[in-house]
């Protein structure tokens, strides 16, 4: 049986290298990385096209996420780190995610917008 030795609301902030990225028209590729934990998990997504409210998006696979314009991951080979795919948008309406990463009973949360 494996088990956390972190008891409730005893978790450190999850410390990453960045929490806001802006994207071109372009799209492309970033990778995050929690620097004080070995593995994290995409907790919930939140998508926003233009002026439409904020979405959730659901997927029942905690290490990739995959719409119409982006691919988040987190590659089994480096668990600390996440991927985040950007598609090129080709229409003059503002794109944005808040992705929620978690740790435990902590997490930390990246967002994106790309014009």
């Amino acid at each position: 049986m494996i088990g956390c030795d972190k008891k409730d609301g005893d978790w450190e902030a999850v410390k990453i290298d960045r929490s806001e990225i802006e994207f071109s028209s372009d799209g492309g590729s970033v990778v995050i990385t929690t620097s004080n934990y070995t593995s994290w998990w995409i907790g919930d997504i939140q998508e926003k096209i233009g002026n439409a409210p904020f979405h959730y998006v659901t997927s029942d696979d905690f290490t990739m996420v995959e719409g119409e314009w982006y691919k988040i991951e987190v590659p089994t080979e480096s668990e600390n780190h996440v991927f985040i795919t950007i598609s090129p948008n080709t229409t003059s309406i503002v794109r944005e995610l808040s992705i929620h990463m978690t740790v435990g009973d902590t997490g930390a949360t990246i967002k994106i917008r790309q014009q």
